[in-house]
């Protein structure tokens, strides 16, 4: 990763501008008050990374938070070096959001499915100014529990939900979560990421294929018709017989 900081006590008032002028991409931040991200500001460092790059480990306390600019990413639970996607991030949301208010484990490891851009900001300096704004613990308290609805919902999907649902409704949700069409992702990358077979994810993205939702080949997703992608995330429940 590549980190280039920003600090007010070098750069006066620019470094607040420049934060203001190119972070607001992400939904949590440009939620704020002005004097709110101008005093979280000088603490941020932004943050390069790279398609299937480790971003954090799981770890007794998390030690930053990460805002996502740019770029998608998953967290992923990870037990005997297996893997399965517990929540992706991307511009709307951060990494280690739990522990803007106190010290949490992370339980989760962080790896890049895209190019990115993230805002990294120690965690104890962001409790420091969310202790004294109520705009902060509401805007953090309100993504902390749709979060943990998405954890919920993700846990439910991977256990009920077939591998065409669930492919449709992951290529439909890195879509929202990157505003972009196309994408370098290998089958086995989205096979560990959902917990599917290789052949499963070729099977599957042929059939979204024919119908018109998506073009994959060699690597190289194109989201062609987010409607027919999106009528395949709520397929119609089986009928049972009387």
């Amino acid at each position: 990763m590549d980190y280039v900081c920003y600090r007010a006590a070098n750069f006066g008032l620019w470094s607040a501008h420049l934060f203001l002028t190119t972070v607001p991409a992400n939904a949590l931040l440009s939620a704020l008050p002005t004097e709110i991200t101008e005093a979280l500001g000088s603490h941020l460092v932004r943050v390069n990374f790279d398609a299937g790059e480790v971003i954090t480990e799981p770890a007794d306390t998390t030690d930053d938070l990460y805002f996502v600019e740019q770029g998608a990413v998953s967290g992923m639970w990870s037990e005997d070096g297996i893997g399965l996607e517990a929540h992706l991030v991307g511009s709307e949301g951060c990494l280690g959001a739990a522990a803007w208010l106190f010290p949490t484990p992370l339980s989760l490891r962080y790896i890049a499915q895209t190019p990115g851009v993230c805002w990294k900001i120690d965690c104890r300096q962001f409790q420091a100014i969310a202790a004294g704004s109520v705009d902060i613990q509401y805007v953090m308290s309100r993504y902390n529990a749709g979060l943990q609805a998405e954890l919920a919902e993700n846990i439910v999907w991977s256990s009920q939900k077939p591998g065409l649902q669930r492919l449709a409704k992951w290529f439909a949700k890195l879509q929202d979560r990157t505003q972009q069409t196309e994408f370098l992702i290998t089958q086995a990358t989205i096979g560990t990421t959902l917990g599917l077979q290789r052949t499963t994810v070729n099977e599957v993205a042929k059939v979204l294929a024919q119908h018109g939702a998506i073009s994959y080949l060699r690597g190289r997703l194109k989201i062609i018709n987010r409607a027919v992608l999106d009528a395949h995330v709520v397929l119609p429940a089986p009928s049972r017989s009387r």
